[in-house]
């Protein structure tokens, strides 16, 4: 057995290692509710403090990357608001699905495997004023 599955099948009072990364890493997010600095990547998008401290906690940078190509791609100009949602299998595959924030789906990427810690999380994207799209979290809304 790899160290890392060693690792995630420790437990703490009945919560295993992953149980418990999840846990802390939702509890670090909480704090988001606005923004006191934006950061632009090389697409152009603007990323919130609270999705760069997710990129950072959950290495999740493809991700962003992945969903910004194909935001500016196809939505530039005909979508204000997306919600990018990223769902994790028990398998370690994942989904991110872009919506239009109606629950109408306009996306769909798999992957066949990730190590996002997260089992599901939600980014939305809003165009913005400078005519690309601020990447925030939902409670920086």
């Amino acid at each position: 057995m790899e160290r890392k599955e060693e690792i995630e099948k420790l437990t703490f009072r009945g919560v295993s290692a992953s149980e418990l990364k999840e846990k802390e890493i939702l509890e670090q997010l909480t704090g988001f509710t606005g923004s006191e600095n934006f950061y632009k990547d090389f697409l152009g998008i603007i990323l919130t403090d609270g999705v760069k401290k997710l990129c950072e906690l959950c290495g999740c940078y493809w991700a962003i990357t992945d969903m910004g190509v194909i935001i500016m791609g196809r939505y530039l100009n005909k979508e204000d608001f997306i919600v990018m949602n990223i769902k994790v299998n028990d398998d370690k595959s994942c989904k991110i699905v872009l919506e239009d924030g109606n629950n109408h789906k306009l996306y769909e990427q798999k992957y066949d495997s990730t190590d996002f810690p997260l089992k599901e999380y939600s980014v939305w994207a809003v165009f913005n004023e400078v005519g690309t799209y601020t990447f925030m979290l939902p409670s920086e809304y």
